[in-house]
């Protein structure tokens, strides 16, 4: 017997899509819901929506950019950083890699830029940093 009903977030990638499939089979009422984030792959969004549409299921699609009018937030920021080090300084290319963990990460730009400077003078104590 199948249960009543369940809502899928859905992203239109295999791992959603398989569990999309799952949930069809165990479930007799199935939505999906896509999150708009302003990621780089929209076509996922087109992919969810149109598996969606052949499966004749309910699909929502949520602009998350609405977050930022809610929050007085900006849903992109810009990071600058200024130092001048003492007896340590950091490669380029790890300040880069260690930037870039900072993507998608889930949190306000001003805690971010907090933790990347608290981080920055733990790890090599300059004369003068500015984030």
């Amino acid at each position: 017997m199948k249960r009543q009903s369940a809502l899928v977030v859905f992203s239109g990638g295999q791992d959603s899509t398989t569990c999309l499939f799952w949930v069809m089979q165990h479930y007799e009422i199935v939505e999906a819901v896509t999150f708009a984030y302003g990621q780089r792959h929209h076509l996922e969004i087109q992919i969810a929506r149109e598996i969606a549409k052949e499966q004749g299921i309910r699909h929502h699609i949520l602009d998350m950019s609405l977050l930022g009018q809610i929050t007085a937030q900006p849903d992109f920021a810009t990071i600058h950083i200024s130092y001048i080090p003492d007896k340590l300084c950091v490669e380029s290319k790890s300040l880069k890699l260690y930037l870039f963990s900072y993507r998608n990460h889930g949190d306000f730009h001003e805690n971010c830029i907090n933790t990347i400077g608290k981080d920055l003078v733990n790890l090599l104590d300059p004369r003068y940093l500015e984030v």
